[in-house]
């Protein structure tokens, strides 16, 4: 992971990892990094965690994902994870928004925002199921990221 992607995402993108050995799964994608999103908000401040939050969506989105997951079936890696295409997606779309927005660094926020707008996957369809709305959570990072550039 490069450092253009802010620390927070980078522990975003391990916990990822962590989640799809959890359950087994040979790749890395957008419904296991979402799951991250989640899991690592204890360890760090978390853009994506904290708009999150606000939806008060988090418990929803957690059971949701792990009913989801645990129905794929189990597919050990030999090695290290790879990001599926859609989660390869999901991090080449965060890099654009984060350059559309000159906010100068790939955060959690756009990592989110990039996971909402990948139509049909899991972990957009979590969202969806969790009261997550495209323009809310749009609004929101763009909020988040305009407030940092002020301070």
């Amino acid at each position: 992971m490069s450092d253009e992607f802010s620390i927070p995402a980078r522990r975003i993108c391990s916990s990822a990892e962590k989640v799809a050995e959890r359950y087994q799964h040979s790749a890395i994608g957008p419904e296991h990094i979402l799951l991250g999103i989640i899991e690592e908000v204890h360890e760090f401040h978390c853009i994506a965690y904290k708009i999150l939050n606000e939806h008060n969506s988090i418990e929803i989105l957690k059971k949701t994902l792990d009913e989801t997951l645990r129905q794929i079936p189990p597919r050990p890696a030999a090695g290290n994870l790879s990001f599926t295409p859609e989660g390869k997606l999901v991090m080449e779309e965060a890099r654009k928004y984060s350059k559309i927005g000159e906010h100068g660094i790939v955060g959690t926020g756009h990592i989110l925002y990039a996971i909402a707008r990948l139509e049909n996957s899991i972990a957009s369809q979590a969202l969806q199921k969790a009261g997550i709305r495209m323009p809310d959570l749009e609004k929101a990072v763009n909020t988040v990221y305009v407030e940092m550039k002020r301070a």
